[in-house]
């Protein structure tokens, strides 16, 4: 016996949830009471009934078998959505969405220095609130996202992320392109930033003269007005992008670890991407057990029942996803929703 010294916290990679796992699971079950191999009833989970059966893993009993667990390979990455609003999203902005690099010019010692002398809570809050005021990535010069916002009313935008640029419109090609090309997503729809947009009649054009002589700004009157021509509210537009779990995992899994320290991240325990599961830990049998009724029949946990229908639906999605792989022809609108509600 020896005196515990320390505690420490942290999140799983997908590596170490695949580590401490002894079993893969890859099949539903079709039946409670059937211990099918690589489901989640499979037997390297542990065993929990008191007849002297031994745990293939451990070779203990009941009374000693702790359960082990095992793992889920998602056919799409889920966000755990208790980090969505209070981390993912705040780390986003604070990195290019094009190159993950975090929105602070390293050349600037003084600054850095300032970032790392602060604990990594106090750090990761003072990166959030002291961001790059230009919105442009000091790395690969990209324009920057101007919100990052969540819909929780839409039971479709859910786990997901609307980022919204505001860029002139001449832009609005060249950042789709960057954004396609970062993270393989398609450009989002546009909106006009500002109602309105006619050319300046005759009578608004003079009106605006007298409110600029007002200010001591008179031109030639051809002057001014190309000028009120060249700021047409038309000429920005807002650009949302819908982010999915997958295209902002992708993100957040290149930031660098020396960025991540940055932010107040420790990526021996936490990184960020860790927060959007790729493999999900499946527990052991000793946490869900199975009740005997009299006769013999079995009756499945509600967890198990629950892990279940996850199974179900996430080897339905990987065919799905395999079938539009490889097919030529279009999926029917029915796949196509099923593939986008995840």
């Amino acid at each position: 016996v020896r005196e515990v010294s320390s505690v420490q916290f942290g999140l799983l990679s997908s590596e170490d949830v695949i580590k401490q796992s002894v079993v893969e699971v890859s099949q539903p079950l079709n039946s409670v009471d059937q211990k099918t191999i690589n489901s989640i009833l499979d037997p390297r989970f542990g065993v929990t009934e008191k007849n002297g059966e031994l745990c293939p893993c451990c070779k203990q009993t009941s009374l000693f078998c702790p359960g082990h667990y095992g793992f889920l390979r998602l056919a799409k990455p889920v966000v755990q959505t208790q980090f969505l609003n209070i981390a993912i999203k705040k780390v986003l902005k604070c990195v290019c969405y094009k190159c993950s690099a975090i929105l602070y010019d390293k050349n600037d010692a003084g600054t850095i220095q300032n970032i790392l002398t602060k604990s990594e809570k106090n750090r990761f809050n003072f990166v959030v609130a002291n961001k790059n005021p230009k919105m442009v990535c000091p790395v690969c010069k990209a324009k920057q996202p101007e919100t990052y916002k969540t819909n929780t009313k839409d039971p479709n935008m859910l786990g997901k992320i609307i980022a919204t640029f505001k860029i002139r419109k001449e832009s609005v090609e060249q950042v789709n392109e960057e954004l396609e090309t970062a993270t393989g997503r398609e450009g989002g729809e546009e909106e006009d930033a500002n109602e309105g947009g006619e050319e300046l009649g005759d009578e608004d054009y003079e009106a605006r003269m007298e409110q600029g002589a007002q200010r001591g700004q008179v031109q030639k009157k051809g002057e001014k007005k190309r000028e009120f021509k060249k700021r047409k509210p038309t000429d920005v537009k807002t650009v949302p992008i819908v982010l999915d779990q997958e295209k902002y995992h992708n993100i957040l899994s290149q930031i660098s670890d020396e960025d991540c320290e940055l932010l107040g991240f420790n990526h021996k325990f936490g990184r960020p991407d860790w927060m959007v599961w790729t493999v999900m830990p499946i527990p052991p049998i000793s946490i869900r057990p199975s009740v005997s009724f009299d006769g013999g029949k079995m009756s499945a946990d509600d967890l198990t029942i629950v892990l279940n229908s996850i199974v179900k639906a996430n080897v339905e999605l990987q065919k799905l996803l395999v079938k539009a792989d490889n097919s030529d022809n279009d999926l029917t609108e029915d796949a196509k929703n099923k593939i986008e509600s995840v």
